[in-house]
């Protein structure tokens, strides 16, 4: 067999399995068969967005691929749903049918070409602060700090899989009212009615007939397997909040994080209690929007080392996913769309027609965006005669129609209390331990020192870790609800990014120190709730004085190696 007949056969075999098990009539289906359904539902969008990542992302290294193949994916999904529930055709049958065909359509045999980037965990020699000399030390001191990562990460992942074994029989609205009061009532409305019609309340909150709905139509698309059933809806935000932590990693190392030091960006995060396992056991979409944003700087990260229509792509279906979850993307959107200018103005390469090409690039992510987000804006332009309804609009002489007790600005419900300096640093509870001391003086902190520190795309990268201050300006200046965290997700998290990226600025001794500290401070309040594991808090803390023992041996072996290579040199 040749090896593109092997290539063939080895993509062909779990697309025939999963677009097999989609075709399986839902209704008629075991409860068992059905939950193999779910589970090929996602490995088909998978292997579309895979597929796509392929086409549009060529030799990229794997964990970046897969991100992209998430975010394509998802887009897939949605501009299904939606042409369907345009047509009056939204069954669940005629969404898994075409999404069956798309995945055996993307059955090609392509080679993998490998990228010289260094994947996480990975060091190289001369960029640690350590001297070559004590390289041997450093690559075992390396790898000891990315095993106490590892370690720390699976104690968080048995939390929260502990936390959602403890939940799964939780009625629906458990963690959000919001949950049944619309998100799920529209699921509903479109379980009954087979298209896009908004359910309009005459009573409580009547905005949101209006508002964007990827996450909504990603919750129907997870009932599609179930006949309509709701135990995948009520906890859409799950595999947002995880691909959310992927994607703080994958940021973190495509900024220059050294080492393990990119997992300490999902560690942060998940200590953030509000976040894991709260609102990730919803059927919201706070933590959608986290996703499309972090998703967004990925790929500007991408755009930035090169410019390429297929980085563009990827950059529009990203800010598209935002824009199409909820209204406040709309309100985070002008801050990435500078971080996107500023990527396509800065790659390095071609030099010739720069301009040129960066407006090219910008208008092929423009184009993107418009086409992934830009329906429900659409549909509210047409029926009420304004994008942004029921929010007035004024440019100019232009004033488009709206509710003006639904203007920006105003303030609907706050924390007892709540003082916009003082907010980020009182609310611990939502926040977690881990963030007055680690998040918050790195969202301060890291915007200047990349200004400094940076060598290469050093506005990006400032740019990028400056949004955490920025995010919260928009949640004081222009959104009303002010009672929690839920809208500073995509914040919280990109100032656990800013955090990996400081620690992964340390020479590897202090680095590895710092590491051991925070994977011990981050572990604690797991082991508090579960005090069977307090031998595994041991084992951490133990794991973090042979880190700083090791440090500081490699460190000084280092320095003497070097001294004794000048006095070789000398005499």
């Amino acid at each position: 067999m040749t090896l593109r007949a092997r290539q063939l056969a080895w993509q062909a075999a779990p697309r025939l399995l999963a677009a097999g098990l989609l075709l399986v009539p839902a209704s008629m289906a075991p409860r068992w068969l059905q939950l193999w359904g779910a589970t090929a539902l996602v490995a088909a969008a998978g292997c579309v967005g895979w597929w796509l990542a392929g086409r549009l992302l060529r030799r990229l290294p794997a964990l970046d691929r897969a991100l992209a193949a998430a975010v394509l994916g998802v887009a897939v999904c949605w501009l299904i749903g939606l042409a369907l529930g345009q047509a009056g055709a939204l069954h669940g049958d005629a969404f898994r049918l075409v999404l069956a065909l798309l995945c055996l359509g993307s059955v090609r045999a392509t080679p993998h070409a490998r990228s010289r980037t260094p994947q996480i965990g990975a060091d190289v020699a001369g960029q640690s602060g350590v001297p070559v000399g004590g390289w041997r030390d450093r690559r075992r001191l390396a790898r000891m700090e990315a095993a106490l990562l590892v370690g720390v990460l699976a104690i968080a992942a048995g939390a929260l899989v502990g936390a959602l074994r403890q939940q799964r029989f939780a009625p629906p609205g458990r963690f959000s009212y919001d949950d049944t009061s619309y998100h799920l009532t529209t699921v509903a409305t479109w379980a009954q009615r087979h298209d896009l019609s908004m359910p309009r309340f005459s009573y409580g909150d009547p905005r949101t007939a209006f508002y964007p709905f990827a996450a909504e139509l990603a919750a129907w698309i997870a009932t599609a397997p179930f006949a309509g059933g709701d135990f995948a809806a009520r906890w859409v935000e799950l595999p947002f909040a995880l691909l959310t932590l992927f994607a703080a990693a994958l940021v973190a190392r495509r900024l220059g994080a050294r080492g393990a030091t990119p997992l300490l960006a999902p560690l942060l995060y998940l200590t953030v209690p509000n976040a894991f396992p709260d609102l990730a056991l919803s059927a919201g979409n706070d933590h959608a929007v986290a996703f499309g944003v972090l998703a967004t700087a990925h790929a500007g990260l991408l755009l930035a080392r090169r410019r390429s229509v297929g980085r563009a792509l990827y950059a529009g279906t990203a800010l598209g996913l935002l824009l199409a979850i909820k209204l406040v993307g709309l309100l985070y959107a002008p801050a990435l769309a500078v971080l996107l200018v500023l990527a396509a103005v800065t790659a390095p390469r071609p030099r010739c027609a720069r301009w040129r090409r960066a407006a090219g690039v910008l208008a092929v992510a423009a184009g993107a965006a418009l086409l992934v987000g830009g329906y429900a804006y659409l549909r509210n332009a047409v029926t009420a005669g304004n994008p942004l309804f029921p929010v007035p609009l004024r440019i100019g002489k232009l004033a488009l129609p709206g509710w003006k007790e639904f203007a920006l600005g105003g303030v609907m419900a706050a924390e007892p209390g709540f003082t916009p300096t003082t907010f980020p640093w009182t609310q611990t509870l939502l926040l977690g331990p881990l963030w007055r001391w680690t998040m918050l003086p790195a969202a301060l902190l890291a915007p200047w020192l990349a200004l400094a520190l940076a060598r290469r795309r050093r506005l990006v990268s400032a740019w990028l870790l400056a949004l955490p201050l920025t995010f919260y300006g928009i949640f004081v200046e222009l959104m009303e609800d002010h009672r929690g965290i839920r809208y500073l997700f995509a914040a919280v998290a990109l100032a656990a990014v800013g955090a990996a990226w400081l620690v992964g600025r340390l020479p590897l001794p202090a680095r590895a120190v710092a590491t051991a500290i925070i994977g011990g401070a981050a572990v604690l309040p797991w082991l508090q709730r579960r005090p069977s594991w307090v031998g595994v808090l041991l084992a951490v803390l133990l794991a973090g004085a042979w880190l700083a023992q090791a440090g500081r041996v490699a460190w000084w072996r280092g320095r003497a190696s070097a001294a004794a290579g000048r006095l070789a040199v000398a005499v």
